[in-house]
């Protein structure tokens, strides 16, 4: 069994890659009015070492978290702003792992000491709607 395949009782049951869970997860916050996010590429995949010695040179480094989601004032549930990284990951944890380039980035802008700027790592898409969720006064889950 590969790719967070398991097969159980004759299921199979198959667990999203990152990129699928990321991709949900941006389709969720595109439906909440207000909310300013990006993601981060740090994983643009590249075999021109030109490309590569570029970024670098540009100040690209490695492990800041996948996207960066600002909920303004207005939209926030206590009238405060609020910037939010979200490290991704598989929703199936023994799927996923954090490297230590990514803990980094995690624990220097936790320690900021700046409760308005948080980092969190997000096993799966529902875990990142939680967190963004639990900031907002008012979520929106229609699809349309």
């Amino acid at each position: 069994v590969q790719n967070g395949e398991k097969k159980m009782k004759g299921v199979k049951i198959i667990y999203p890659l990152e990129d699928e869970e990321q991709a949900n997860f941006a389709a969720w916050l595109n439906r909440q009015p207000g909310l300013k996010y990006t993601m981060i590429p740090n994983d643009v995949w590249t075999t021109s070492h030109k490309q590569k010695a570029r970024m670098k040179r540009l100040g690209l480094n490695r492990g800041l978290a996948d996207m960066l989601v600002l909920i303004p004032k207005d939209r926030s549930k206590d009238g405060e702003g609020y910037t939010i990284y979200c490290e991704m990951k598989r929703a199936k944890r023994s799927l996923s792992t954090v490297s230590d380039d990514q803990q980094a980035w995690h624990d220097a802008i936790n320690e900021l000491g700046v409760p308005n700027i948080q980092c969190y790592i997000c096993y799966g898409s529902s875990e990142a709607i939680k967190v963004i969720s639990h900031y907002l006064k008012s979520v929106e889950n229609s699809p349309f």
